[in-house]
Parts: C-alpha cells; structure tokens; sequence
C-alpha cells in the first residue's frame, strides 16, 4: 500500500503543470546557454544584439518547440524535403540561401 501511495504522489509532482513548466525553463536555459559562443557569434555576423537573439530563441524554444518536431523534421529532411533543422530549426533551403550569400 505504500509503494502504490508513493508512486502516486510521484506521480502526480512529476506530471503537474508548475514542475513540468519549472523544469521545460531549465532545459531550455541550459540549452541557450551551451550555445552562447554560437549565439555571440550569429549575432554579430548579422549585426543584431545578444541578447535580443538569445531571448528570441528562448522564447522559440520554450513556447513552440516540441521533441516531435525534431524527429519529424529529420525524417522530412532524409527523404529530401524542406525540413527545420537545427537548434533554432531554420528550413534547410533558407540555411543554404544564407550560405550562398555569405560566400
């Protein structure tokens, strides 16, 4: 009876919105954060402010991304169609226009 009282309030904290949302914001800061080089970088390539793009792409990360678009959007790109692909999951054709640009 215990172990069925506990795994209930396991349960029950883990599926909550307020843990689920606190823990979505960490990952998502951690994730902005391990690419702050990256983010620097961009950011002055383009000539647009740090933090402006850090915020956007938090923002992105935690209010629209979902694990499924990952792993769809890399199916899509496998079988050759215009996929989203990386952190800040740009469409695959509009990277290449980029590249095209800066070369």
């Amino acid at each position: 009876m215990k172990f069925i009282f506990l795994f209930f309030i396991i349960n029950l904290v883990l599926n909550s919105p307020s843990y689920y949302q606190q823990n979505k914001i960490y990952e998502v800061e951690k994730s902005v954060l391990q690419r702050k080089d990256y983010i620097r970088n961009a950011s002055k390539l383009f000539g647009i402010n740090t933090r402006s793009l850090a915020v956007i792409i938090f923002t992105e990360r935690y209010l629209n991304h979902k694990w499924l678009d990952d792993e769809l959007d890399f199916l899509l790109l496998k079988v050759g169609l215009n996929a989203s692909v990386g952190f800040c999951q740009i469409k695959f054709e509009t990277a290449d226009w980029i590249e095209r640009q800066l070369n």
